[in-house]
């Protein structure tokens, strides 16, 4: 009410003072005297009242329907605050439940957990990095496997139908075995919501999301043709092998000091950022083929135990350092673009083993014994064995 009592006195003042500029501009004409109305005057004034009275209730309606406006718009943002509320209040609630059975002693109910955060992690965005840590930090927990499990044994006898034949394993290895499938779960949960929809764009349901495995005993990762904002994996051991086939990296990745037991794949895979690979010890064949380092490629340290390939690898705006690289197998360097400038690649304190062999490497850098040597053009140069 008292909106509308301000709002007619408002224009009640607005109206006088136009009356009173009108008056003034058209020099203060006097009306003159008139002795009686005529009846055409009367019904001009009774027009005349009657539009008054429909404006100020014009007026008094577009007052009420604005003010009912108002508080139904503050009426729907006080409802979806509410309903946030709620959301996050179900969202913490289904994340307490997870990680809860994330924590139990049954293997079958740790399973469970998994695949709750995962549904938690498809319908909470705001909280899907959270739920991929939790994952990822239970990957960091220790775990000494095992991690094959034992091949079956086929036994046929006369006249009987084929038996396949499991060895019972202690009560010790069997529980290995059940809390190996739940971090195969975890696995495959990272691949399924972090790999590309489709060839052309960057689009993954989980996008945005980065991984933080740095310590983690892992078994056939598959992270192949995934997205991720960044990885962490310093001092991870990778066991069987470690797929990151076509994976693109769109910051920076960390893999220092890993272990990669059996082959390690990095081959298509695109680093938007710097990528570490300092320390890392590779048993198995490690490949890098058509490898697109954006900036640089650390391989400082690094120790090659079996065939070293980054065929047609490439450096755009960064290089690629091997200071110090032991190469116990092949290396292939064939087409490889290590760097903006290609002095600046590093052999420098690289050496071969005794059955390593060199293949495909073009430029200043040059196989020297069992060493590299960097070819300035100066004969007395010396070479870095």
């Amino acid at each position: 009410m008292a909106h509308i009592l301000v709002v007619l006195v408002g224009g009640i003042l607005l109206a006088a003072v136009i009356v009173l500029a009108l008056w003034q501009v058209l020099g203060r004409p006097q009306i003159p005297p008139q002795a009686a109305l005529s009846s055409k005057d009367l019904l001009d004034n009774v027009k005349l009242s009657l539009s008054v009275v429909a404006g100020v209730g014009g007026l008094v309606a577009l007052v009420v329907a604005y003010r009912k406006q108002r508080l139904g718009e503050a009426d729907h943002l006080r409802a979806e605050a509410a309903a946030r509320r709620e959301d996050t209040k179900l969202y913490n609630d289904r994340f307490r439940s997870s990680a809860e059975q994330l924590g139990a002693d049954k293997a079958a109910v740790r399973l469970a957990g998994v695949y709750a955060m995962q549904e938690l992690a498809d319908d909470w965005s705001a909280g899907r990095q959270m739920c991929v840590d939790v994952l990822c930090a239970y990957l960091r927990m220790p775990f000494s496997g095992p991690y094959r499990a034992a091949a079956p044994e086929l036994v046929e006898s006369p006249g009987e139908r084929p038996q396949i034949l499991r060895s019972a394993p202690n009560e010790e290895l069997h529980a290995g075995y059940q809390e190996l499938q739940v971090r195969l779960a975890i696995h495959r949960v990272l691949r399924t919501r972090l790999v590309r929809r489709t060839e052309v764009d960057d689009d993954v349901r989980w996008a945005g999301c980065s991984l933080d495995l740095s310590g983690a005993h892992l078994a056939d990762v598959d992270l192949k043709d995934c997205v991720v904002e960044s990885i962490r994996a310093e001092g991870a051991v990778f066991h069987g092998r470690a797929s990151f086939f076509g994976m693109r990296c769109l910051g920076d990745a960390a893999f220092g000091g890993s272990v990669f037991a059996g082959n390690a794949g990095f081959s298509g895979a695109v680093f938007g950022g710097n990528a570490d690979f300092s320390g890392i010890q590779a048993v198995g064949a490690a490949f890098f083929v058509r490898t697109t380092f954006t900036a640089d490629g650390e391989f400082n340290q690094a120790r090659f135990f079996a065939a070293a390939v980054f065929e047609k690898a490439e450096c755009v705006e960064g290089d690629l350092y091997l200071t110090g690289a032991r190469f116990d197998g092949r290396a292939v360097f064939s087409e490889t673009r290590f760097g903006t400038d290609a002095l600046s690649v590093r052999f420098i304190d690289a050496t071969l083993g005794p059955h390593a062999a060199v293949i495909g490497l073009d430029g200043p850098w040059q196989v020297a014994g069992r060493g590299f040597v960097l070819d300035t053009g100066d004969p007395d140069a010396a070479s870095d064995e």
